[in-house]
């Protein structure tokens, strides 16, 4: 178990045996990391045995393919040296050291496979390389032919639903796809995977006209009737109007096209259910995270709760209706955020101020921007130097096309605050403004200066947007000190070679004034293996945007450093280990749960020989 806290001392490589810092041979150099740049077919069904095209650099020596799930079972096959991808644009690039290669793999997907996609990897004697995904679906999925067929006349032909793995291998390639639809019939077309491009999709009625008995007529989709905005996802429906012949055209946006340009066609005859992670990483700065009745809970999992004095037993609320501070905030006595929210469903007509509906704390409110323009006002009594929190989730219609603008009105009606955020760009170094880069934000702090009547205003950010599905949550709370979100950085893979360290770099979000420590605990370490704190200069980035009332918008940010060394006598590993980092917060000396963090694949690899550096290196 090794614990490292946010505030380390810096240290250099440690070495074990004396106790001294010692320097590094120049000739115990690691060798070029294997990396992964696309796999073909991108997916295929359950109880079915498949052969895939791997390609990515340095995959020399692959001897090995891990996938994260049982049921799955990868062997591979050649290994072959091939010709890398032409670089892109009018720059040539610089020539890398390492080879591109082609690795065949024979895959095995067992019946009781779960459907959705599944990580893997490939392993060799440079280490484990990064990850690709394969889809696993329960049934009717094909591979598009070998000849070309970029016209409705030359279209593939399908049968509906199906899933079709295909592949834009050149630039400029069209791919067609035709159909027998029936009237009333309701379709959904979707891009589920793609590499390396952009895709489009258009609809087809092969009809012709009177200039051109072959030219089809394009047909829009539901989405494009009711946006002039491309959606989020790659999804699309229809709904046949017509019984007949109908042609699926795939497509690169920008035309580009390659040999590691694969997609996943989907077309289904309902919309598909979205593919639940079991172990999401945690994230509350986006509109998409559910502000439900336990949020309040979760963001306390995230911290160590503090005891309410004997003197101070805590109260539901000073009055209805009314927000002041809350002991979840430091130096504060007043009435704590509620275990459980309450809900609140929008009433129409509140548009205006006059109409307001009452707002309180514990309340999560429930509505929607109707229609284009809608406004909903809120009105809630604060207190004087109370710090509140205001969250917004989208429940249906998600950013870019529904972005929610919440503003905080005065008594007089004067705006306070808006979850408009601007990011001003410096350049050449002496710190001139360039531009501003407006975002909307879906939680911003504000501390009131008076007490009174306040107002919360939820729009979108334009008025040419709004129906039914564009449903909103709207949370006005008391901050909760705790730990945010934690990224890492590797966090794909780490590769060690004996007698040389890797530095691992660990950026926590202290959220809503959290002003404790962060402990950090490796587990599943090989042997040879240790984790040392470390620390960093901080690098200057002029050129970096630069945040308007960040308090208001974005959390505290705390770096950590940690470095892991490999024993210079520590054994190469044949298979990486799954290393697992968690955190846990410290407040006040009393320590909190373990949150869950990163599980990384490590190896320990031999030192590079002559023939790696150049990538020629065997197995």
């Amino acid at each position: 178990m090794c614990f490292f806290g946010v505030a380390c001392i810096a240290l250099l490589f440690f070495v074990p045996s004396t106790g001294r810092l010692e320097a590094q041979s120049a000739g115990d150099e690691a060798p070029p990391e294997p990396s992964l740049i696309s796999v073909f077919p991108l997916g295929g069904q359950q109880g079915s045995r498949i052969e895939l095209e791997i390609r990515g650099e340095s995959l020399d020596g692959a001897y090995s393919i891990i996938f994260g799930s049982a049921g799955l079972e990868a062997r591979v096959g050649e290994v072959e040296m091939i010709k890398g991808p032409e670089p892109a644009g009018p720059y040539p690039k610089k020539e890398k050291s390492s080879s591109f290669f082609r690795v065949t793999a024979h895959l095995t997907v067992e019946s009781s496979v779960p459907a959705g996609t599944h990580p893997f990897r490939l392993v060799s004697h440079r280490g484990v390389s990064n990850a690709l995904h394969f889809r696993v679906d329960e049934g009717g999925v094909i591979s598009e032919i070998g000849t070309p067929h970029p016209s409705a006349r030359q279209a593939q032909e399908i049968g509906v639903p199906v899933i079709v793995n295909g592949r834009i291998g050149e630039h400029g390639e069209l791919d067609a796809y035709g159909f027998d639809a029936v009237a009333g019939q309701e379709l959904t077309f979707e891009i589920a995977q793609t590499e390396h491009f952009e895709p489009r999709l258009a609809l087809y009625r092969p009809t012709g006209s009177w200039l051109d008995p072959d030219r089809p007529t394009r047909l829009l989709f539901r989405e494009q009737e009711s946006s002039d905005l491309i959606p989020v996802r790659n999804r699309y429906s229809y709904r046949v109007a017509e019984s007949g012949r109908y042609v699926l055209e795939v497509a690169s946006l920008l035309g580009k096209g390659g040999p590691d340009c694969g997609y996943q066609l989907r077309v289904l005859t309902a919309v598909p259910a979205p593919q639940a992670n079991s172990e999401p990483a945690w994230t509350e700065r986006h509109f998409t995270r559910k502000i439900d009745g336990e949020w309040t809970g979760r963001l306390r999992s995230r911290t160590v709760r503090q005891a309410n004095p004997s003197s101070q037993p805590p109260e539901t609320a000073s009055a209805a209706g009314s927000l002041s501070a809350s002991p979840d905030s430091p130096g504060s006595a007043a009435a704590p955020v509620p275990e459980n929210l309450s809900r609140l469903q929008e009433q129409e007509p509140n548009g205006v101020r006059g109409q307001a509906l009452p707002l309180a704390v514990g309340d999560i409110v429930e509505g929607s921007i109707g229609a284009p323009g809608d406004r909903d006002t809120y009105a809630f009594e604060g207190e004087a130097g109370a710090e509140l929190v205001f969250e917004l989730e989208t429940s249906g219609v998600e950013p870019p096309h529904f972005n929610p603008r919440l503003e905080l009105f005065g008594e007089q009606g004067e705006s306070l605050l808006a979850n408009v955020h601007k990011h001003e760009t410096v350049y050449n170094g002496g710190g001139i403004p360039s531009s501003f880069l407006k975002t909307v934000e879906p939680k911003m702090a504000y501390t009131l200066e008076q007490s009174g009547r306040y107002f919360v205003e939820v729009s979108d950010v334009t008025s040419r947007y709004g129906g039914p599905e564009y449903g909103y949550r709207l949370l006005v709370r008391a901050p909760i000190p705790h730990v945010g979100a934690i990224e890492v950085d590797p966090s794909d893979r780490i590769n060690l070679v004996p007698g040389r360290a890797r530095k691992l770099s660990i950026v926590t979000h202290q959220e809503e004034g959290f002003a404790g420590e962060v402990l950090f605990d490796f587990s599943d370490l090989p042997p040879g293996v240790r984790v040392f704190p470390g620390a960093d200069v901080e690098k200057k980035n002029n050129s970096a945007p630069v945040s308007q009332m960040k308090e208001n918008f974005l959390p505290a940010v705390q770096t950590t450093t940690l470095v892991l060394l490999a024993d210079p006598d520590a054994a190469a590993t044949r298979m990486p280990a799954t290393v697992r980092l968690t955190a846990r917060p410290v407040v006040g000396g009393r320590v909190g749960a373990d949150l869950p963090v990163a599980e990384i694949p490590l190896m320990v690899v031999a030192p590079a020989g002559p023939n790696q550096e150049s990538g020629q290196g065997g197995s």
